[in-house]
């Protein structure tokens, strides 16, 4: 009977998956949120959530009580994971469970990851011997030890309305949520874990690249990493360097995969991947090829570790500014998706989404200034993406000392911005234009006028029309 007293994370779950959710408009902001709702005279986990997440998260609808599940849902997913290992010690307190915390291997929502081979692992551990040398790569090699073995969540339909919400405010990726959403939805009617196809976004500077792939990797409970290619001097530091050099290390790709929980999948956001280095001896790009395809991400092995991990769960977004100067090899292995600069009735989305970060940042902000005013919004219209942060930012700071011996909320005026908005191309990649040769200009004023003729023009090297 003891099992039907559920414990404290077990509810936390089951009001998860089960509460009723609704979208609810708070006083003040001018975008709605998703809230669960719940009943505090009938469940027990009310008064312990408001007092982890704060009133903040609580919200009065017309349906009654609920919870602003951005702000909830991501502690108790921590919670669940963190405390139900220790509970089910407390419950079965005869039973192994292992070393490493996070969901079990009974557990429906999650499925195995066996990461690497355990035994081959305390092979090279043992033949390490105890030089200050080997010091650094037999406590790397102790780490994957510890968790040979990780569980992977499922998709669900609460990673599928993550990426929806993801969407809200980035319209310009429009295209590339709608593609992950279907992706999604075939991989959770088919009990399948929760992956992405390995991205390539590319476009102009600015257009919130960076941003969306760090946005997305939170909203899905990724295990994120990130680098740039741009300050990538060599391949090894990717795929690991032997111990025979002073100065090596576990590669970019394992590290990502040992220092993953066990429940979080991992995932590698890869900057400016057209500036990578292509040093004939140690290449940046071409050492992701064994990375990116799946039969040799089976049986990686990074050359610091010396020993073989399962690659095959880790994600992959790159970006990229332009695509040609990208190899082909690695071109064919991605999904390439070009990142419009948004257009000006997409861009209040865009600022709104930039603020919001700024204010999970700082919560005071919300508790000393006003929602952003449509004088604002249309002031940073024309500003570039990658600038909206440091502007609201400065913004913030500038109202915050015009306005030090007032009380109440400060409205953000748009003489706060302070600086001039850069200008972009909108809806546009802002690529640089090719000024056409005198041979293809005449080409095409001959192609003009054979149009205006209604005649057929027929190129000399292929077969005649007639």
């Amino acid at each position: 009977m003891r099992n039907r007293t559920h414990l404290r994370s077990v509810n936390l779950a089951i009001w998860q998956q089960k509460a009723t959710r609704i979208s609810f408009m708070p006083a003040g902001e001018s975008e709605p949120i998703t809230v669960r709702l719940i009943n505090p005279a009938t469940n027990k986990i009310y008064d312990f959530v408001k007092a982890r997440c704060g009133r903040s998260s609580e919200h009065m609808t017309a349906r009654g009580l609920g919870f602003d599940i951005e702000k909830v849902d991501p502690w108790i997913q921590d919670f669940v994971e963190e405390i139900r290992l220790h509970e089910s010690r407390w419950l079965h307190p005869r039973q192994n469970f292992g070393v490493a915390k996070g969901p079990l291997k009974d557990d429906p929502r999650y499925e195995v990851w066996q990461v690497c081979d355990p035994k081959e692992v305390a092979r090279v551990i043992s033949s390490l011997d105890d030089s200050k040398a080997s010091s650094g790569r037999k406590r790397t090699l102790e780490r994957l030890a510890q968790n040979p073995v990780r569980m992977l969540p499922r998709v669900t339909r609460d990673h599928i309305d993550a990426v929806l919400n993801v969407a809200l405010s980035f319209p310009n990726f429009g295209e590339l949520t709608a593609e992950i959403v279907m992706d999604l939805s075939l991989k959770m009617r088919l009990g399948e874990v929760l992956t992405l196809p390995h991205l390539l976004l590319h476009g102009a500077p600015g257009t919130g690249k960076s941003l969306f792939a760090r946005r997305l990797a939170d909203a899905l409970g990724f295990h994120y990493k990130d680098f740039s290619f741009a300050q990538m001097t060599a391949g090894f530091l990717l795929t690991g360097s032997s111990d025979r050099w002073a100065s090596s290390s576990v590669g970019v790709l394992a590290d990502a995969v040992i220092s993953a929980p066990s429940g979080k999948v991992p995932l590698i956001f890869g900057d400016e991947i057209d500036k990578s280095s292509s040093e004939r001896n140690y290449p940046t790009d071409t050492a992701l090829l064994s990375a990116l395809e799946p039969d040799t991400a089976a049986t990686f092995c990074d050359e610091f570790l010396g020993c073989q991990i399962d690659l095959r769960p880790l994600n992959f977004i790159f970006a990229a500014n332009v695509i040609s100067t990208i190899k082909p090899e690695i071109l064919s292995r991605l999904t390439s998706v070009m990142v419009r600069v948004p257009t000006d009735d997409e861009m209040p989305a865009v600022i709104h989404s930039i603020d919001r970060d700024l204010r999970t940042q700082r919560p005071g902000i919300s508790n000393h200034f006003e929602p952003l005013d449509d004088a604002v919004l249309s002031q940073l219209t024309s500003t570039a993406p990658r600038a909206l942060y440091r502007t609201l930012k400065r913004a913030y700071s500038v109202a915050a000392s015009e306005n030090s011996g007032t009380d109440g909320l400060i409205r953000l005026q748009p003489e706060h911005l302070g600086i001039t908005p850069q200008k972009r191309q909108v809806g546009t990649t802002g690529s640089p234009k090719v000024q056409p040769s005198p041979d293809q200009l005449a080409s095409y004023v001959a192609r003009q006028a054979l149009l205006e003729l209604r005649l057929t023009f027929w190129d000399p090297g292929k077969q005649s029309p007639h």
